[in-house]
């Protein structure tokens, strides 16, 4: 059985929630890198939370691929802006 991990590995990544059929589920983010979860809503905005803050919901259209980035603001507040990969391309 693996265990999941819903703790950030070190001070500087996030755990992000995205709420998916009713549950919460933990999405670790590793800072500067790419974390991958899939959207299981056909359409609609899916919940984010990080830290027991909401964040911006994202607005799920269509079948595609959807990029959230997770910024500090200057007041030291996570922040976040999501979009489209209208081309299917990845940051990585």
């Amino acid at each position: 059985m693996q265990k999941r991990i819903t703790e950030p590995i070190s001070p500087y990544d996030q755990t992000m929630e995205k709420r998916s059929t009713g549950t919460w589920n933990p999405v670790i983010v590793k800072r500067l890198a790419v974390a991958q979860a899939p959207l299981l809503y056909p359409r609609g905005y899916v919940p984010l939370r990080s830290g027991g803050k909401n964040l911006e919901p994202v607005p799920v259209s269509e079948q595609g691929n959807y990029v959230v980035l997770l910024y500090d603001d200057e007041a030291g507040q996570l922040q976040t802006v999501n979009f489209r990969d209208f081309k299917f391309l990845s940051a990585d």
